[in-house]
């Protein structure tokens, strides 16, 4: 089968390097692929993230002129423009887009009666009740033959908030993980940073937005009571990063490592230099699915998340990892934890990587899909 995947917008916009959107990109292709699929990706960028992917990769044209409101609809009718040439290029039997950002003339493709997936991270009318947001939603709704929801809280939102004919339409399917890509392997980071093999690490990873909340983590580790080293993989919005640098700065500053930007590929050896791995989180965002908790989970590793959301519901208590309330008080607790306790973090490292490989393969993500439709 002939998969058409298209994004109308820049991955990764924010970060050159790490990020949800491009990880989850190379995730989706790598599923159909391995179910010996051909894929044909197309984007503004489309081969800065997926060198080496084994998919086909075309080019959306993208322009930059001064007059903002109009430029983005331009760019946005020249995409489906670009799409609809692809589908008479390549006959595809399924297209598959982002949810967001939105595209005014994404009905268009309806028109070609072959099946819409739209994968969903979040709607945009869910904090932002605009008429625009509004708008896009439906629209996608009505265009989408399935939508795959990354979380129980998105596919809740829609069931909730449309007819329960569009309801049906919405499946939830949790974002993966390459299994074979992260996995425990030989590193020099520790020697890099002069970290002893003795020292815990403990890890985050992704970009500093303001509801990963880097700054509770960060004050945690303060607290902590053991010898550790923190290291946090990636970068944020520059007055943001200078903002955690200033807290690192108080106290430990020695111990807390900003390691900036990492290449994706590299990201797994990062991972493999730390025995816990953090997914801190704002309370009042539940919606999304965090594409890190699914990594960290195929490392191996001890995880340590909020309780928020899907979080919540990947994670079992003592289990496969630990829940902390997204507060500074529990997270140190817990940090804790799970540095004085060796063999609790090996146990609850194996059954996290056991999860991973029969739960949360890309593959799975993707036979969910395939199966629906069917």
């Amino acid at each position: 089968m002939k998969v058409l995947f298209f994004a109308s917008s820049a991955l990764g916009s924010k970060n050159d390097y790490i990020g949800g959107d491009p990880s989850q990109a190379i995730g989706i292709i790598s599923g159909f692929t391995k179910l010996s699929h051909e894929v044909i990706y197309a984007s503004i960028n489309p081969d800065k993230y997926l060198n080496g992917e084994k998919c086909i990769l075309e080019h959306i044209p993208h322009y930059n002129f001064p007059v903002p409101n109009i430029r983005g609809i331009f760019n946005q009718w020249i995409a489906i423009r670009t799409v609809e040439n692809l589908i008479h290029k390549h006959n595809p039997s399924l297209i598959i887009s982002f949810w967001r950002p939105g595209n005014l003339f994404i009905s268009r493709l309806k028109r070609f009666k072959i099946p819409v997936i739209m994968v969903c991270n979040g709607p945009r009318s869910k904090g932002n009740k605009s008429m625009m947001n509004v708008y896009f939603d439906r629209q996608n709704l009505h265009t989408a033959t399935l939508v795959s929801a990354v979380s129980e809280d998105i596919t809740e939102f829609f069931k909730n908030k449309y007819s329960p004919e569009l309801g049906q339409k919405v499946i939830t399917n949790p974002n993966g993980v390459d299994t074979e890509r992260f996995v425990d392997q030989p590193n020099g980071i520790r020697e890099t940073y002069g970290i002893d093999k003795s020292i815990p690490v403990i890890g985050f990873a992704g970009y500093f937005a303001p509801w990963h909340r880097v700054d509770i983590l960060i004050e945690a580790f303060q607290r902590i009571e053991g010898n550790a080293r923190l290291l946090l993989i990636g970068n944020g919005p520059e007055k943001l990063e200078n903002d955690l640098r200033r807290r690192a700065a108080k106290k430990h500053n020695d111990r807390i490592i900003f390691t900036g930007p990492v290449p994706f590929n590299e990201i797994p050896q990062y991972y493999s230099a730390c025995d816990i791995l953090v997914v801190p989180q704002e309370k009042t965002r539940p919606l999304g699915s965090s594409m890190k908790l699914y990594e960290y989970l195929s490392m191996g590793k001890a995880v340590a998340a909020a309780n928020v959301g899907q979080l919540s519901r990947v994670i079992k208590d003592g289990l496969n990892g630990k829940l902390f309330e997204p507060e500074v008080e529990s997270l140190t607790k817990t940090l804790d934890l799970l540095i004085a306790d060796r063999d609790l973090r090996q146990r609850l490292g194996a059954q996290a990587r056991k999860d991973a490989v029969e739960k949360y393969t890309w593959v799975s993500n993707v036979t969910r899909i395939l199966n629906r439709l069917n």
